[in-house]
């Protein structure tokens, strides 16, 4: 990896420390998890298959979970995903977040979801998964996880 890349990428996660020593995080809003995120079957196994783990574990297990069937496609960030339609024709970097930010809610994890802009056309959005052992930084079907 190269000296700018990984730069960049030790500037996120020091921002990423910075936001979440301070509390400060952008939750998204709860009408679009209530509205669009009604539980599916699928959604239901995956929780069943995750559930009863530390952060860590759950985030090793969401993510294979997910390389299942992860396709990347680019939405418009009105679209608002159903979980099969999510599986069927992909998402962007927002609707995995947001999947990962609901799904750790239902395993009872503190759960967030946090922009960047990153003054291009596009911004990009990962999600944060935490319980009292650590916290894990998970952007589509990567993750990297800390102790506290």
């Amino acid at each position: 990896m190269n000296k700018l890349k990984l730069s960049v990428l030790l500037g996120v996660f020091i921002a990423l420390e910075i936001l979440l020593a301070f509390s400060f995080y952008t939750k998204v809003d709860e009408s679009y998890i209530s509205e669009s995120m009604a539980l599916s079957p699928s959604e239901q196994q995956i929780i069943q298959n995750c559930k009863d783990k530390d952060v860590f574990d759950t985030t090793e297990c969401l993510i294979n979970e997910v390389k299942k069937f992860y396709k990347f496609k680019v939405t418009n960030d009105e679209i608002k995903l159903s979980f099969e339609q999510l599986k069927e024709r992909g998402g962007d970097c927002r609707d995995w977040a947001l999947f990962y930010e609901k799904i750790g809610e239902e395993l009872s994890m503190s759960s967030y979801s946090f922009h960047i802009d990153n003054q291009a056309e596009y911004g990009h959005r990962f999600a944060v998964l935490m319980d009292s052992k650590g916290y894990c930084i998970i952007d589509q079907i990567y993750a990297s996880c800390f102790n506290f």
